[in-house]
Formats: structure tokens, C-alpha cells, sequence
């Protein structure tokens, strides 16, 4: 008989029980939640909720809020406020639980649950004290939120025996700050809309996506300038998903002085999109554009290469654990003379399109297969539940 085992994630959920999380945090959920095998909790803090906490159930799995101050206080208090009250919590239900999986060092969540009586592991997600020294800014309120979070993050990387990872940059990273720690390899579970038919000619595509909105780490910048350059050429359509809006689009390329460039005309902003939106509109481009200034593992790319849709990108972070250059992907520098080179080798060699569109769409099947992601995590869970059973 299967034993059912009770774990409690810590990690980023918002409050409205209708709003959705991360999509790797609630596809993963939902997988887990419909097995037989685990009763999941998912604890997480927010400013926004009236009550000290708030209860409830979804897609299977029980969400829990601890009430937190507003992000200036946060801030202003060093997350002392936040990491505090989670280690209250915890030192009074860790009990109730098997396992405690911690998703992410971004949000102070692995020092709160460090010297827990019960197995804990903890997910890589990004990696602050590496994405800080990538940040275009010189100075900014983020790269001070991101210098206080990353001293946060090496601590608790350095206390933690159990990680979760998926690339050779994250792995390394922990190796770095903790040489004995013990790394399994759990990959995201991609939203089950990617998953499309096989059969698209991406290559007969005009389209270029780019998912990043306007943020500049993950080099907006330098896609509007690629862009400015290739439809000097070629009539293609720049299409950005993601944060920002229309009229600050305009201003930054106003900004930059490009001339090629008309919002509305060969450049549209289409704002957050669900997935079905997404994937309405990699069936329908040449390429997707990834020109980052640092990344992990980025679910765009993942994303992108279930659907078989060419990806271009910056071979910074984790990227080339994903990409192997010219196989399933095109890996560029962040030069601009290079991101326009990998297009281009697209545009001209509709039979290399073709190949990197079907073996990146085959490899990543199988990267991100469900019932695998699903295999990888609660082997994890049964591993180290064993283990600490054992030792005990």
C-alpha cells in the first residue's frame, strides 16, 4: 500500500484564490496534488490580507498567508519581520509535516527554515548574488533590494544541506558557496498549452517574440536596436509580451533614437498574456528572442523550444544547459552584431530553422515530460523522507 506524504512548500503565492501563481509553482502543485502519493501544503507571506492569516484550498492543495508588512516597511525592517515570523510558524507546525521544499533564495524563504527537525530542500531558482553583478543599472533601488537579498541568500545556501537544481550554473553556484552539499536535478514542469502538434513552418514566419516587457535585464534594449537593424532589410513584425506599456515603449525608442522602429506599425506591445495567448503567437513568429543579461533556466526558452519555435540567445547564466548552439538553438553574445548574425543565419537557412525547430521541440519533450518532472520530485521527496527515517 502507498504511504501518502504530508509536505509543506514554502514559496511566492499571491492572496486572491483566484489569481495565479508562477506557473511553475502551480503546475508542479496541481501534479503533485492529483497523485496519491502527497498531501501538499503551500505556506507563503503577504502584505495585503486583513487577518494575522489566511486559509484556503485549491486545485488540491492547501494555501496558508502569513500576514507581512507592506514592501516599504519590509524593506525598511531588512525582512527581518518576514523571516521571523515564518520560523514562528514553522517551529510550531513542522511537525504536522514530512518534508519541508523551500522554492527559491529570492524571497529570504531558506533562512526562515533553516535547523528544521524535518528534511528540507531547497530550490534554485535565481541566483541573486550572481544576477546582481548583471544588472545594466549602476545604481537603483532594485540593485540595493538585490545586494540586501543576496547576503541573505549566501547564508542560507551555506546552511542548507539539500538543493534542488537544473543547470550547470546553478549547480556550480551552490557548489561554490557549499562544496558538501548534496544537489538533486528537478526541472521545471511546463504548462501543459505548450504542448501543441508538431508541424508548424516557423521558418515561412515574419514574426520575431520577445517575452521580456521592458525590463532592461532581460535586454529590451538590445532587441529594439537588433530589430531597428534587420527591418532595415527585411519586413518583419516585433511583437513584446510582458510588463510595460505602450507609451513607455515609444519613449525608450525615442530615447535610443530609432528611426526604423513605429509602434503600431512593425513594433507591438501586447502586455501580460495567459498562455493560451502565448502560444497563439509562437505558432504564429520566426523566432523567439531572448537576449538576457542573465538567466537560469528562463520557462520563455523552455516554453518556446516545447512548441519547436527557434530560439536565439544571450549564452549567459544556466542558458546553455538548455541550448546546444546550432542543434537547438542559436546562442549569441550580448553584442548587438551578434544577435543580429543569429537571425539572420536563420532567415537564410530555412533547412537549419527547420532542424533546430524539430530537435529542440523532441529534446525538450523530454526534458519537461510531465510524468518524468513529476518522477524527479518525488524521488526527491522519498529520498530524503528515507533518509532522515533511517538516520533517526
Amino acid at each position: 500500500m502507498s504511504v501518502t506524504r504530508n509536505v509543506l512548500w514554502i514559496a511566492p503565492y499571491p492572496a486572491d484564490p483566484k489569481a495565479h501563481a508562477a506557473p511553475w509553482i502551480t503546475s508542479l502543485a496541481r501534479a503533485l496534488s492529483l497523485s496519491d502519493k502527497i498531501k501538499l501544503t503551500i505556506l507563503s507571506t503577504s502584505s495585503s490580507i486583513s487577518s494575522s492569516t489566511l486559509e484556503f484550498e485549491k486545485d488540491g492543495y492547501r494555501v496558508i498567508l502569513l500576514k507581512m508588512l507592506p514592501p516599504k516597511w519590509d524593506i525598511v525592517t531588512l525582512y527581518l519581520f518576514r523571516i521571523l515570523a515564518l520560523r514562528r510558524w514553522l517551529k510550531n507546525n513542522q511537525m504536522s509535516y514530512d518534508l519541508v521544499h523551500v522554492h527559491g533564495t529570492e524571497h529570504q524563504f531558506e533562512l526562515a527554515s533553516i535547523g528544521l527537525k524535518k528534511p528540507t530542500v531547497v530550490s534554485i531558482q535565481g541566483i541573486l548574488f550572481r544576477y546582481l553583478k548583471a544588472l545594466p543599472e549602476t545604481f537603483s533601488s532594485k540593485k540595493i533590494i538585490w545586494l540586501l537579498g543576496s547576503v541573505y541568500e549566501k547564508w542560507g545556501i551555506r546552511k542548507h544541506k539539500h538543493f534542488v537544481c537544473r543547470t550547470h550554473w546553478d549547480s556550480a553556484a551552490v557548489r561554490l558557496l557549499n562544496p558538501t552539499a548534496r544537489i538533486f536535478i528537478g526541472w521545471e514542469m511546463i504548462r501543459t498549452d505548450f504542448f501543441v502538434e508538431e508541424g508548424n513552418q516557423f521558418e515561412e514566419k515574419s514574426n520575431i517574440l520577445f517575452l521580456g516587457g521592458l525590463n532592461s535585464i532581460k535586454g529590451i534594449a538590445e532587441a529594439l536596436y537588433v530589430f531597428d537593424a534587420l527591418v532595415q532589410d527585411d519586413d518583419l513584425t516585433l511583437v513584446i509580451f510582458g510588463d510595460g506599456s505602450v507609451k513607455d515603449l515609444n519613449a525608450l525608442i525615442q530615447r535610443k533614437q530609432l528611426a526604423n522602429l513605429k509602434v503600431g506599425v512593425n513594433v507591438f506591445h501586447k502586455g501580460r498574456a495567459s498562455a493560451d495567448q502565448i502560444v497563439k503567437e509562437m505558432l504564429n513568429s520566426k523566432v523567439l528572442l531572448h537576449p538576457s543579461y542573465v538567466d537560469n533556466s528562463p520557462n520563455s526558452i523552455c516554453e518556446a523550444q516545447v512548441v519547436g519555435l527557434p530560439v536565439v540567445a544571450s549564452d549567459v547564466g544556466g542558458v546553455s544547459s538548455l541550448i546546444e548552439h546550432s542543434e537547438t538553438g542559436i546562442l549569441v553574445s550580448l553584442e548587438v552584431n551578434s544577435i543580429i548574425g543569429g537571425i539572420r543565419m536563420l532567415m537564410k537557412d530555412k533547412a537549419l530553422s527547420r532542424r533546430i525547430s524539430v530537435q529542440s521541440r523532441k529534446m525538450a519533450r523530454e526534458r519537461h515530460d510531465t510524468q518524468k518532472v513529476l518522477g524527479e520530485y518525488l524521488n526527491i521527496y522519498n529520498t530524503l523522507i528515507e533518509d532522515a527515517e533511517t538516520s533517526f
